[in-house]
Parts: structure tokens; sequence; C-alpha cells
């Protein structure tokens, strides 16, 4: 990756490059666990299964707050004329552990569910300094209102 950035800092005099930790949403790819939790929740009505005991920290970002970013940037470009060359860092700005990401799903999509608790590796924090967002992000609770709604649980 570091050499296919390189090479648009060399060649290309207006950028852009994305670094985009997880992002989460319904139709996710799935070797994010979080989507596959929202997924099996809305279409299967599965409760989340947390593997070993879940502190580890994330600040995954929504899927709608990319394609957002996305399109202030293209409309600023647009807008000002002017030549940017950047690496923005998108991220979420809630961090929140495993444990929680999963029992909000929980909450919101299943309370009639318990989060079931499986064996599993532990795993490390993974939260990344965020670039300033443009506009506010939805939290994660509030996406999962909004799925809720759309798809009428």
């Amino acid at each position: 990756m570091q050499n296919a950035e390189e090479a648009v800092k060399t060649f290309a005099n207006n950028h852009s490059i994305l670094r985009i930790g997880g992002i989460y949403g319904l139709d996710g790819p799935s070797h994010l666990g979080l989507n596959k939790a929202i997924n099996n929740a809305i279409y299967k009505k599965e409760a989340p299964v947390l593997y070993g005991n879940g502190k580890a920290k994330r600040n995954y970002i929504c899927v709608k707050d990319v394609a957002r970013w996305i399109l202030n940037l293209l409309q600023k470009r647009i807008n000002s004329g002017e030549k940017i060359n950047d690496t923005l860092y998108l991220s979420g700005t809630e961090v929140m552990t495993i444990k929680d990401y999963l029992q909000a799903i929980i909450d919101v999509l299943l309370p009639e569910k318990e989060l079931i608790v499986a064996e599993g590796n532990e795993s490390h924090d993974w939260v990344i300094k965020i670039s300033t967002p443009p506009f506010d992000l939805i939290t994660f609770k509030k996406y999962l209102v909004n799925c809720k709604d759309i798809t009428n649980l």
C-alpha cells in the first residue's frame, strides 16, 4: 500500500489518499465480524457471538459516513478549484469495546435475546487517530435504530 500511495503522491498533483479503518453497515463485508453480527441480527434474528472478553477498543466508521466524507471532498474540490494534496484517516469518533458494539446490537435489534459468549483469542486495541470530519458522524446505536426503522423489525 505504501508504494501505491507514494506513486499517487509522485504522479498526481491533486489527490486525496483515504486511509479507512473498519467500515460497518448492513450488507457490509462479513470479514469484519461486526457486519456479520448486524446482518445476522436483522436477517436471521440471531444474537451476536462474542469471542473472548471483548475488551479491545475500536472506532469503526459507518459506511454512510464514508460515502458522505467522499462526497464532501469532491464538492470541496469542485467548488474551490484548488489543488488539494492530502492523506486522510477516516474512522469513527466514537470509541467502543467489541463487547459494547455487540451489546448495542442486542439492545437495539434483539432486546429479547442475550449476547452469546464463547472462548476465543483476545484482541488488542485498534483505535485510529482520525482526521477532522467535515460533519458529525453517526453513532453506532443511531445507525442500528435507523436499520431497525428501515427494515421494520
